[in-house]
């Protein structure tokens, strides 16, 4: 006859290493151990279970039953404690990646900010050597400030022309254009 000191539940070790396989293992041994007092007792589920239906059983059984049970409980306890425990980490990990990202936007957003301002800087650059080959050709329209959009295109034109012309290759014989 088993002592029920035989069946003490010892002091909780390190449970760290839990997986899914630990789970499924640990899931399956408490069903066998519902479906095996089901079976003793002459009941289909577990809810239905009332205790006169223990009452035919030996006490070494319900004994070895309380000791599964028991122990099935304390390694559910300390799976959901370290569950509960590693949740807790990744939701602190989680707000300090979102917070990263947060940090990363801002820094992108600054960048962009920056780049278009050189943009801007640039084209107004442009805009004024423009003006300035405009005005070279033509003295008159830079002093009353009247340059049209025709006169930008000759500048630009002329400008492009002198450019395209210094990279041609001249072929004796054949027309320029």
């Amino acid at each position: 006859m088993p002592n029920l000191a035989d069946y003490a539940i010892a002091k909780d070790s390190d449970s760290s290493g839990y997986n899914t396989e630990f789970v499924m293992e640990l899931q399956e041994e408490v069903q066998e151990s519902f479906d095996k007092i089901l079976e003793s007792v002459n009941c289909e589920q577990v809810l239905d279970l009332e205790s006169e239906m223990f009452e035919d059983q030996d006490k070494d059984t319900v004994i070895s039953w309380l000791v599964d049970a028991l122990e099935s409980l304390r390694q559910s306890r300390n799976l959901l404690r370290d569950a509960a425990a590693e949740i807790d980490v990744l939701q602190k990990d989680a707000i300090k990646d979102k917070s990263s990202i947060i940090q990363l936007q801002r820094e992108v957003i600054e960048e962009n900010k920056k780049g278009i301002k050189a943009m801007q800087t640039n084209i107004q650059t442009e805009i004024k050597s423009y003006r300035d080959a405009v005005c070279s050709q033509n003295e008159s329209k830079c002093d009353a400030e009247q340059i049209t959009v025709e006169d930008v295109k000759e500048a630009v034109k002329s400008v492009t022309e002198d450019n395209a012309r210094s990279r041609n290759i001249m072929v004796f014989g054949l027309c320029e254009n």
